[in-house]
């Protein structure tokens, strides 16, 4: 059975980070982390991070990684969609994905984010990154509310 389970955060973090191979799990705090579970293994963490909050709104990203495209379930992404907005108060949950990386950008797609653009060799120097976010009122008014 696939759900969420209790997880250490620097675990989650050490799970994403090995998988994503361009950052230190310390790159990613402060942050809130969840982990999803099959059997009682992580098979996916997911971290949200770089909070800001500025007088007219806030916002965090989310970066998430797992070792099988088999975890995700309509209550599981309703649940990662929701804390966010529903939990942190944000008004806006934004998604990085390097720009070669089809399946994560067709996930984000499908899930509701709005591609927004591009920044130029933000990888690794040389790759490119595609920024996507969701708002609040488009979360709200999605199919995941």
């Amino acid at each position: 059975m696939i759900d969420f389970c209790k997880v250490d955060s620097d675990e989650v973090l050490e799970f994403i980070a090995a998988r994503l191979g361009n950052c230190k799990p310390d790159d990613l705090k402060p942050c809130w982390t969840n982990a999803i579970c099959r059997d009682g293994k992580m098979v996916a963490g997911i971290v949200y991070h770089s909070y800001t909050e500025l007088e007219y709104g806030s916002w965090v990203e989310i970066t998430v990684a797992s070792s099988t495209p088999y975890w995700l379930n309509r209550r599981i992404i309703k649940s990662i969609l929701s804390f966010p907005f529903d939990e942190m108060g944000v008004n806006r949950l934004q998604s990085v994905v390097k720009r070669d990386y089809d399946r994560a950008k067709r996930i984000n797609e499908r899930l509701g984010f709005r591609k927004e653009g591009i920044i130029r060799r933000a990888y690794d120097g040389a790759s490119d990154v595609l920024i996507y976010s969701m708002l609040d009122n488009e979360f709200r008014e999605g199919k995941w509310s």
